[in-house]
């Protein structure tokens, strides 16, 4: 199916672009938005990574085992990559 092949193309474009920007795939959540933003000029990137104490274990924000999250804004190193369909 095209339409399931071109998500998995733009996700791992997506993990890439993460990865290229010193960000840690691995504490992003799946569902967090990936912006842009720009601050005094500079393109950054907004997103929610999970929450952990300092020795690994992620923080569970309530009894239903949801991991805590917290919005953060980072530079951007690398530009998107363009994903071939004329979409960043």
């Amino acid at each position: 199916m095209k339409h399931e092949h071109d998500n998995a193309i733009r996700k791992d474009l997506a993990l890439e672009w993460v990865r290229a920007n010193n960000l840690d795939a691995d504490r992003i959540p799946e569902d967090s938005p990936l912006d842009i933003v720009y601050q005094s000029g500079q393109a950054m990137i907004r997103y929610e990574e999970y929450v952990f104490y300092a020795d690994g274990e992620p923080v569970v924000a309530d009894s239903d085992g949801y991991v805590r999250r917290v919005e953060k804004i980072s530079p951007i190193i690398t530009p998107m990559p363009e994903t071939g369909d004329g979409a960043k």
